[in-house]
């Protein structure tokens, strides 16, 4: 069993045991271990876990989910230019003028 199944599979029991923050930690631990072709579920799942943090009162483990967050979602860069016009950079907010 690889470790993305262990961590998804010790969320479950958490959840069945109705332990939230526990599998709150499970899933963001598992969103850091995950793939880049599964970063949609990262980002899904750390959205998640800081709604559950935030539910519980947990702010240094919000904290973290937010930080995570911030690097997993590509935000849009001004003064640069791409194909399209605009060119995105991970973690960074747009520049201003």
């Amino acid at each position: 069993m690889t470790a993305l199944e262990e961590l998804a599979r010790a969320a479950e029991r958490f959840t069945t045991l109705a332990m939230p923050m526990d599998a709150a930690r499970c899933r963001l631990e598992w969103s850091l271990a995950a793939p880049p072709k599964r970063r949609d579920e990262a980002i899904a799942t750390e959205q998640s876990g800081l709604t559950a943090f935030t539910a519980v009162g947990a702010r240094r483990h919000a904290d973290r989910a937010r930080r995570l967050l911030r690097r997993s979602i590509v935000i849009p860069q001004r003064n640069t230019r791409s194909l399209l016009g605009t060119s995105f950079r991970a973690g960074h907010p747009p520049s201003r003028r």
